[in-house]
């Protein structure tokens, strides 16, 4: 198991002794809806885009950053309050707080995308035997082989990485992939971005190689299936992280302790994918959610 892996706590929790900020970076459609299900989780909570407003209250102050916009605020802001950030990739994160979350015990995440020990446990169960699973690294993401190397061992999946350069042809690169079975895409901008992700669909497809992901976004444009951590599962560990920094511990940067499966019922008939019941109930619910 990957110790990043959040434990839920106990449905039953105190109300926050902190004020909860929330700074939204944005004010779209999504933006509102992560606000409206954080208050269902927290009813006193306190929102804004402007960060000048939120910090001239007074009190002490747990601050959520809604998306990588709030999260850049809330770092070049300087505060000395503990910082959650939701709805961020993990490589986005580390991207954005780089050495600040080494010099701080303030600053932590909950990543926008299920943890690969999921999606390799959603990966095993849809095939139901060994399989051979390809995955496209970069620099920025590396550090994942050895995470995803155990997880694929503990699951008796055989694994094979391909760490590809910056700026390079990534379907190009998918050549080096071929033998595999099924292809594991982790969140990197570096071979998943809006200008080849469907060239790499269709690439795939073409030679019968379905691609698992980590947002349900990417099964609707084509992926096989998804481990995701919907918008009202982050919201409830928001609240749980929320009572552990009240009660006096900030945790490490982590990725989703609730997360649920989408499946791609196009994709998987066209590829002759069986993909049965047991698999999409796959995941942990919140208490009080389906």
């Amino acid at each position: 198991m990957l110790g990043a892996i959040a434990t839920p706590l106990s449905p039953t929790l105190a109300l926050a002794a902190s004020e909860v900020r929330v700074l939204t970076g944005d004010n779209s459609s999504a933006t509102q809806r992560a606000v409206e299900a954080l208050r269902t989780r927290l009813p006193r909570l306190m929102a804004g885009s402007e960060i000048e407003a939120l910090s001239r209250r007074t009190g002490p102050a747990v601050y959520l950053a809604i998306g990588p916009a709030a999260l850049r605020a809330l770092v070049a802001g300087g505060l000395r309050a503990p910082v959650v950030s939701l709805f961020t990739s993990s490589q986005a994160f580390h991207q954005i707080v780089g050495s600040a979350l080494a010099a701080s015990s303030r600053i932590t995440a909950i990543y926008a995308e299920a943890s690969p020990e999921h999606q390799l446990r959603l990966l095993s169960s849809i095939f139901q035997r060994r399989v051979s699973v390809g995955v496209l690294l970069t620099a920025e993401t590396a550090h994942l082989e050895p995470l995803l190397t155990q997880v694929a061992r503990e699951l008796d999946l055989e694994i094979q990485f391909h760490q590809v350069r910056a700026n390079t042809n990534i379907v190009r690169e998918l050549n080096r992939l071929t033998a595999a079975d099924v292809l594991l895409a982790v969140p990197d901008t570096g071979i998943f971005s809006p200008d080849n992700f469907r060239d790499i669909l269709e690439s795939t497809y073409r030679r019968g190689q379905p691609v698992v992901c980590y947002s349900q976004g990417m099964v609707t444009a084509g992926c096989l299936a998804a481990a995701y951590a919907s918008v009202e599962d982050i919201a409830a560990q928001a609240a749980e992280t929320v009572a552990e920094v009240d009660a006096g511990h900030v945790p490490p940067p982590r990725y989703p302790a609730y997360w649920r499966v989408a499946v791609n019922d196009s994709v998987a008939r066209s590829l002759n994918i069986v993909i049965g019941e047991d698999v999409r109930r796959l995941g942990e619910r919140p208490t009080g959610t389906r």
